[in-house]
């Protein structure tokens, strides 16, 4: 069942984004077998192995190693392992909106931290304590490297310094 249709609704950092049903990207959901069963790409596959000794297993690896590859590197995300689904992990589309939110939530949860560090210094007691939360990450950014992160956070920071100035 291909999965196509707009982004209808906004990044969260408040979502786990565990199921391709969750995710506000539908265009941007692929199945490996829909890939390994486009006749353009299997063509290209083909003539990539073509010299081995067992082409047919042979596209399957290469398939798998570059699918291996894109999930190592933070491009794609293993959504789904029952139907095989990947998120694509577009930096404009997924990444930077999807940080921005992780951002926003942490300033919240320290102003709200600083503001109860303050109400106990002065004494001020609330009948409901209530408890302060840290922001939900999605899953699938633990399966970006440290390094691309650090590059997309502080894209998030200069997208945001730049606003901030207009």
């Amino acid at each position: 069942n291909e999965r196509n249709g707009t982004d209808s609704q906004p990044p969260s950092s408040e979502k786990k984004y565990s199921r391709a049903d969750d995710v506000p990207w539908k265009s941007l959901l692929v199945r490996f077998q829909s890939l390994f069963d486009d006749i353009s790409l299997h063509s290209i596959a083909s003539k990539t192995v073509l010299n081995t000794r067992d082409p047919t297993l042979n596209i399957r690896r290469l398939y798998t190693q570059t699918f291996r590859h894109l999930r190592k590197d933070g491009v794609l995300y293993l959504l789904d392992e029952v139907t095989d689904t990947y998120l694509l992990l577009s930096k404009d589309q997924v990444l930077l909106p999807v940080i921005n939110g992780v951002i926003v939530a942490e300033e919240q949860m320290e102003r709200e931290l600083s503001q109860s560090r303050q109400n106990q210094t002065l004494g001020i007691l609330h009948s409901t304590k209530r408890v302060i939360q840290p922001p939900t990450i999605p899953q699938f950014l633990e399966s970006i490297p440290i390094s691309k992160m650090r590059l997309i956070r502080r894209l998030v920071a200069s997208q945001r310094m730049k606003s901030k100035k207009l």
